[in-house]
């Protein structure tokens, strides 16, 4: 049931590994949740131990399959639909069993922020000074990339309006936005991959994407790594078209 584990990316974690664990905890009675082990082939990441323990789950009942030998006489598995769009039940069960302990802990802010995403990495949008030139000047908050608390990443957008930047686990986080939020993806045109239009669809979410040239949808290893340009002059007159909601428009290619 782990067949996803070839990359240690928080949108995998999220709504594949934290998500069955909360199936698996709606499934069984309380008790035998609170008495079992998990395990599975840890992360070992800052964002995996919070979740853990938003489910509450301690750290003594969690072990790493791929170093520990696991004997059992019983044993709950949750499987996998499509690593590409997760089970539509799974999204909404995390959405439910975590987010009333995530607005206990979080910042719930009565605002409705337009937020910029950038990426340090893969997928980086190479005249971003430009793109956020243009941004800030229709009140954007740019948030640069950097290691931040699963509270920290539910307030940031549970609070936002309307996000964009590049395509990134980052979105993995739109399990927290309101209805109506409208999420604006930047591709680079060989790597084009619906996962986020499809959690906006289940969460009845509002979603645009953009790409600088013929999009290709084929599957290509080499394309996940490209980096992004973006033409500001077309990004601006879109986004003047969307605020203005002037355009039912979900994807622009120039």
């Amino acid at each position: 049931p782990w067949t996803h584990y070839f990359r240690k990316e928080y949108f995998m974690y999220v709504l594949f590994i934290a998500a069955k664990i909360c199936r698996i905890k709606e499934r069984i009675p309380e008790h035998v949740f609170d008495d079992s082990v998990v395990s599975y082939p840890l992360f070992n990441t800052a964002f995996e131990k919070e979740y853990l323990e938003l489910l509450g789950i301690k750290s003594t009942k969690v072990v790493d399959s791929r170093s520990t030998k696991i004997v059992f006489k019983e044993c709950y598995l949750a499987n996998n639909d499509n690593w590409m769009h997760p089970n539509i039940s799974d999204v909404l069960t995390l959405k439910r069993q975590l987010e009333p302990k995530l607005r206990a802990v979080a910042r719930i802010e009565k605002q409705n922020n337009r937020i910029y995403i950038s990426r340090s990495g893969r997928r980086r949008v190479l005249n971003e000074a430009e793109l956020v030139k243009m941004l800030l000047k229709y009140d954007f908050k740019i948030y640069e990339d950097k290691p931040r608390s699963v509270a920290e990443q539910y307030e940031i957008y549970h609070n936002a309006s309307f996000i964009i930047g590049p395509h990134g686990s980052s979105f993995a986080n739109v399990v927290w936005c309101r209805p109506g939020t409208h999420l604006f993806e930047l591709f680079p045109p060989r790597y084009v991959y619906n996962f986020f239009n499809y959690l906006a669809f289940i969460l009845d979410l509002k979603y645009s994407a953009y790409s600088s040239g013929p999009v290709s949808y084929e599957f290509n290893s080499k394309a996940v790594n490209d980096d992004i340009l973006v033409s500001i002059p077309d990004i601006e007159d879109y986004l003047k078209r969307i605020f203005s909601g002037n355009t039912n428009e979900i994807f622009h290619s120039y």
